[in-house]
């Protein structure tokens, strides 16, 4: 089944489709060229009348090199005005069949000008030595990535896509839209994924052609299984995936989407309203450009990083603005989901990835206090991790962007039900003034949880550590409802909790 189509765009490209579809219609059994190419080109069985390579052809007799006329400079015309006739050319596309590997399937489909050899081309883009198409024998080679996308690579200066020249490009160009116009030399091309591509058929035929080619789904697929034709949402560079929002949160709402270099980011986005919201984004962009610059000095990759940021109003002139944090890494899931696969494990087998998990955290952690940072709402859903069906688990602690410097006074100033999460945040951060060691009081639920099959020990939803008489009452009753229980030492000395 046909996943991408190469369907000639320009009466030159239209020409030199002519030329190979005739030098097929000779087949011949001992050509091994011939026979190869004949596996990606569809050709109609009628021919059609065209005008544009009439013209060309005209051109060309008269002694006129030149391109087509939709390339041609404004004025310029051949010397005959005399009406041109059309002539009848084969038509039709060439495309790529995950069913169909190509000659060499490491490297790809690889298009260009006849190479008349034991390694044909797979795409047989011309078949004459003629100037004006400037189509090298090895032009551009497409292949399927990890992310179930195609991707082109061209080291020739005479290769775009939609205007971008691929041997600029530090690697391949990843090709995320269901339709585009590329070039070689001076053949223009329509690609276009085919409905085939959006179907449910599709992974599991992507996922054996990897396979073949010794590589495995990327984890991040889930995000980019686009229907096929849908018309995509772009911001700035970025393509955003079909999956819609994936993550919310009081401060914004996370989509994940990716660039044409194959990079995959979480785009954040703040909405805001007012001055006072203005202020709060203006924060959170200083803080995690600081944690940006601290994590790359130092090599730290377990925490949220800033790649760019993205704001529709730059002069401030508009009261309601939107704002894009642009993240990495993406994770594909949180502990919350991860945790879940952990029920069906015996004891031993749960306690051990309670302790890689921990061990994780507890580096990303000490990253932060040592340059004076708290995370402040640490929690099952702020900790992502990288490949959940890894052996050795590796986390990323998200939600940076709201993180809290510790002054040098080594206090942060309380002030209730500010931040954090209810039913993870220390009781000194809501009572009494706190530093980065109250991010150990939520490590500490955070094993619990886990140990517990995802069950939070706390028995209510009130805040404990307000200081309103309710609250005191169940400060004071937590040690006999949690008699037995491991966590005790932890509500008895809150304070303590960093020497333990």
């Amino acid at each position: 089944m046909a996943v991408l189509t190469l369907t000639p765009y320009n009466a030159e490209a239209k020409l030199e489709f002519f030329r190979v579809a005739d030098w097929l219609q000779k087949q011949d059994a001992t050509d091994v060229a011939r026979v190869h190419a004949r596996k990606y080109i569809y050709i109609r069985d009628e021919p059609v009348q065209d005008v544009g390579v009439a013209q060309i052809l005209r051109r060309r007799l008269t002694g006129i090199v030149s391109r087509s006329p939709s390339s041609s400079p404004p004025g310029q015309q051949p010397h005959s005005t005399s009406p041109v006739r059309s002539v009848d050319i084969w038509s039709g596309f060439y495309y790529l069949d995950l069913g169909e590997p190509p000659f060499n399937p490491k490297r790809g489909w690889v298009a260009g000008r006849l190479r008349p050899n034991q390694k044909p081309n797979d795409l047989v883009l011309s078949v004459s030595q003629d100037p004006n198409v400037m189509v090298r024998q090895t032009h551009a080679v497409f292949q399927l990535s990890d992310m179930g996308s195609f991707t082109v690579h061209s080291r020739a200066n005479m290769a775009t896509v939609n205007e971008e020249t691929l041997a600029d490009l530090d690697g391949p160009y990843y090709l995320q839209d269901t339709n585009a116009i590329m070039t070689f030399g001076y053949l223009k091309y329509r690609v276009a994924y085919s409905p085939f591509w959006g179907s449910d058929k599709y992974q599991p035929a992507a996922e054996k052609y990897l396979n073949l080619i010794g590589k495995q789904q990327n984890v991040l697929w889930k995000y980019f299984e686009t229907p096929w034709g849908e018309t995509p949402i772009r911001i700035g560079e970025w393509r955003i995936s079909s999956s819609g929002t994936v993550a919310t949160g009081g401060s914004g709402r996370v989509s994940i989407g990716s660039n044409s270099a194959g990079q995959v980011a979480a785009l954040k986005r703040i909405s805001i309203s007012n001055s006072q919201s203005r202020y709060g984004v203006a924060a959170r962009r200083d803080t995690i450009r600081k944690i940006t610059h601290l994590a790359q000095k130092a090599g730290e990759d377990r925490v949220l990083l800033l790649l760019d940021i993205i704001d529709d109003d730059p002069s401030g002139s508009n009261r309601a603005v939107d704002t894009w944090f642009v993240l990495q890494p993406v994770v594909p899931e949180t502990l919350v989901k991860t945790c879940k696969r952990w029920f069906q494990k015996d004891q031993m087998s749960k306690l051990k990835l309670v302790k890689t998990v921990m061990i994780e955290i507890l580096g990303a952690l000490q990253f932060l206090h040592s340059n004076r940072w708290m995370h402040g709402d640490l929690k099952p859903g702020n900790v992502g991790i990288r490949d959940p069906k890894a052996d050795q688990l590796e986390i990323v602690l998200i939600d940076m962007d709201e993180a809290t410097p510790v002054p040098s006074t080594g206090k942060v100033q309380c002030n209730p039900e500010s931040g954090g999460t209810l039913g993870w945040i220390s009781p000194e951060r809501e009572m009494a003034d706190y530093d980065e060691s109250c991010d150990l009081w939520s490590l500490g639920l955070l094993a619990v949880w886990l140990i517990n099959d995802g069950r939070h020990p706390w028995k209510f939803s009130v805040n404990p550590w307000q200081s309103w008489k309710r609250g005191r009452t169940l400060t004071e009753s937590l040690p006999l409802l949690y008699e037995g229980f491991f966590v005790i030492p932890m509500l008895e000395q809150p304070n303590s909790k960093s020497q333990d």
